[in-house]
């Protein structure tokens, strides 16, 4: 018997002050979110005590997160923020959109146009983003004065515009005898001499592809850069400034994640001054804290990621959240996601594809 007891102590390794203490310094999942843990909208108003621009980024087109945003508005003004920086819209349509604000009947059909200028050809007619523009609008019929104001940060290029441009250059080195410096005179030529351009596009359809994906990038970079400039111009003329796009847009930390990310310009222009929030998505550390949330509270919850452990999850097999956002909100379990709604008629005879398409990404998150 004492040589069993001798064997088994030799076995099990000791645990030394210095280990128990060490075990003790690391609070659980649910411990953190019991000491760190807030209501989202508290969370968001709270950052602004200190920070005086503040990003969420979302998973486009999810109901309950777009909701959230839109009844996030009145509290974000109580709060003192005077400008909302949107990624759904083109920033050349500004001036409809002060139009809109400053009117006294709120008229669907400006909100629509902006929408068209969203994710071309078919547009962003879902009517859960409408809805931001509509309670921005209401707040500001409270009082004389303009209280809380929209910039729009998007930009894109129309769909055959951006074919042509994609094609443009291709066409130039292909065919050095008859060259075109700008894409209006190209498209009147391809319109008179059909044949002879589709041949050309038919014989170099790889070369076009690469051209289109470059260009699709230059337009991102030139949203990242926009957004970015809105909402540091807002900032530095005394504002709060709430900024609220696609998730990865609003990438703080590193460049390597997302070129031209709006939260890693920022934070590069203003450190110290950008708190950076995700709404949940579809990574693996996305359905971790889901798991850990559920087994705390069944209720909708936001905590930091630039402490505690949540920030060390991995957000692929180099960076960590942390290295992406500086904050979380959980708003509820993705069981109980659904798709936004489509605005009728925005889509035309599209309509039906539309939701279909909107309820196979609904499925695919879950």
């Amino acid at each position: 018997m004492k040589l069993a007891l001798t064997l088994f102590l030799v076995s099990v390794p000791l645990l030394s002050a210095d280990n128990i203490a060490a075990s003790k310094a690391i609070p659980s999942y649910s411990e953190f979110l019991k000491s760190a843990g807030q209501a989202p909208i508290q969370f968001i108003c709270d950052k602004f005590a200190k920070y005086p621009i503040v990003l969420l980024g979302e998973h486009h087109r999810v109901k309950q997160q777009v909701a959230f945003v839109k009844n996030l508005i009145r509290p974000l003004e109580t709060a003192g923020v005077s400008v909302l920086v949107l990624e759904f819209g083109d920033y050349r349509l500004q001036p409809i959109l002060d139009d809109l604000l400053n009117a006294n009947k709120f008229d669907e059909h400006k909100v629509s146009r902006i929408l068209k200028s969203v994710d071309k050809p078919l547009g962003w007619g879902y009517q859960e983003y409408a809805d931001i523009f509509k309670e921005v609008w209401k707040i500001n019929r409270e009082t004389p004065i303009l209280r809380i104001n929209i910039l729009l940060g998007n930009y894109e290029l129309d769909n055959d515009a951006a074919q042509w441009t994609a094609i443009l250059p291709v066409w130039n080195v292909k065919m050095p005898q008859r060259q075109f410096q700008n894409l209006e005179d190209f498209e009147k030529y391809a319109d008179s001499h059909s044949e002879e351009v589709q041949k050309i596009i038919a014989q170099n359809k790889a070369d076009i592809t690469t051209a289109f994906e470059k260009l699709q990038d230059s337009q991102e970079e030139i949203k990242g850069h926009k957004i970015a400039e809105l909402a540091s111009r807002a900032y530095l003329q005394g504002s709060k400034v709430f900024v609220y796009a696609g998730r990865n847009h609003l990438i703080a930390h590193t460049d390597e994640l997302r070129t031209h990310s709006s939260g890693y310009l920022l934070n590069q222009k203003h450190p110290g001054k950008i708190y950076s929030i995700a709404l949940r998505s579809t990574l693996e550390a996305d359905n971790f804290i889901e798991k850990e949330v559920a087994a705390y509270t069944k209720r909708p919850i936001a905590f930091p990621l630039n402490t505690g452990q949540f920030g060390d999850l991995q957000f692929n097999d180099k960076f960590k959240m942390r290295d992406a956002w500086d904050g979380y909100i959980f708003p509820c379990p993705k069981k109980n996601y659904s798709a936004v709604a489509v605005i009728p008629g925005f889509f035309g005879e599209k309509e039906a594809e539309m939701k279909e398409f909107l309820q196979k990404q609904i499925e695919a998150f879950k």
